[in-house]
């Protein structure tokens, strides 16, 4: 079954769901669109959390197999998917179905942040160099850059829908904000 997929209000795309034997697939396509998106499961008054959905081919994707446990607080009725910003997510009846979701801090005011402690997997300070963006990085497909600055290799997770971290420093990479730890 196919059923729209609404991000900021507008249909974006498609959710299909299908059945994979014992699992329950959904799938989850928008075009035209970027950065990271949260996918909710909407229908009957109720909404459930799919997951993120993360840059693919020109546009956002999402695979999920579900099984029917975890399927136990989705709508039964499922009418859509929705991003995080659907008014009807916060009349929603089904609290025990969403993640602890709390907006992460504007990475603006994330700018700065230092470490003054060690990692625990690195002997290494976690000073992250300012010239962090000149390096050379090898996106993954999970939307990670790894780099090697020298003296130890630094991944970069997307800022956006990411809380805080104090061993991570905020650097724009490529025109996005990443969290930059020292691994």
């Amino acid at each position: 079954m196919d059923y729209p997929l609404m991000i900021d209000g507008n249909d974006a795309g498609t959710l299909s769901v299908s059945e994979e034997g014992l699992y329950t697939c959904f799938e989850a396509h928008a075009v035209e669109h970027d950065g990271l998106v949260r996918l909710w499961v909407c229908g009957g008054g109720e909404c459930a959390y799919l997951g993120v959905m993360q840059p693919w081919s020109g546009g956002l994707y999402l695979r999920r197999r579900l099984s029917r446990r975890e399927l136990k607080d989705f709508p039964a009725q499922i009418e859509y998917a929705a991003d995080q910003s659907d008014d009807s997510l916060h009349n929603s009846k089904s609290s025990a179905a969403k993640p602890y979701i709390e907006s992460a801090a504007p990475a603006t005011s994330l700018h700065n942040i230092c470490v003054d402690s060690l990692t625990p997997s690195c002997p290494f300070p976690a000073d992250i160099p300012e010239d962090a963006p000149s390096l050379q990085w090898f996106s993954r497909r999970d939307g990670t850059l790894v780099s090697f600055d020298g003296i130890s290799c630094l991944v970069a997770l997307p800022a956006e829908l990411r809380h805080a971290d104090r061993r991570a420093v905020i650097r724009e990479i490529a025109g996005r904000k990443y969290m930059v730890f020292r691994y």
